[in-house]
């Protein structure tokens, strides 16, 4: 971290009907002197619906939105982001050739922020030229127990009764050589476990 840096995050708070206190606290952990990372984490907001939600009163609504890789990445972990509404999210890779896989899906629920962290040798690789796909439901039903009133249309917004619509998605770019080895690697670990099942 360059001196003179600023760091900017805000925390988001909604009533629960009565006088709570809270202390927001930071923490840094620096790499020793002298080491220098393999791969530098991006923290960033893809999908992004906020403009665009119309959730009627009574309705299930699912939006869809998306974000291209310029280079070929390693997905580390996704955090659905919605509010009282929030019911699942999906991921999906779509690959330069069209193809498409389904990376993973979430049940959301606005009292729990999980992050779902992959394991080092399951996260999704993607070549260069590839999207991601987030598609995510919202329901405004009154078979929805947080939803405080299922008889108004909800639209975007910052507050806890609005809707937002959106992953945080933690990745790291891989060079075309790192990507082509953990291709190689995971290729060959399912021909071994195939080989093993017969």
């Amino acid at each position: 971290m360059k001196a003179g840096s600023r760091i900017h995050f805000n925390l988001h708070y909604h009533a629960v009907g009565e006088e709570i206190s809270d202390r927001g606290e930071l923490g840094i952990v620096f790499y020793p002197k002298g080491e220098v990372p393999t791969h530098i984490l991006h923290t960033v907001n893809m999908g992004n619906m906020q403009t665009d939600l119309d959730i009627p009163a009574n309705g299930v609504t699912r939006t869809d939105g998306y974000y291209h890789f310029d280079s070929p990445v390693k997905i580390a972990s996704f955090q659905p982001h919605m509010h009282d509404r929030g019911k699942r999210e999906c991921i999906e890779a779509i690959y330069p050739s069209n193809q498409r896989e389904m990376l993973n899906c979430a049940t959301f629920n606005f009292g729990w922020a999980l992050i779902y962290n992959y394991a080092e040798d399951a996260a999704p690789i993607l070549p260069a030229g590839s999207f991601l796909h987030i598609i995510n439901w919202h329901d405004n039903t009154a078979s929805n127990k947080g939803n405080p009133d299922p008889r108004n249309w909800v639209g975007s917004g910052n507050r806890t009764i609005d809707e937002m619509s959106f992953a945080w998605v933690n990745y790291y770019d891989l060079s075309k050589d790192e990507y082509d080895k953990e291709v190689a690697v995971r290729r060959a670990a399912r021909t071994k476990g195939s080989t093993q099942n017969q």
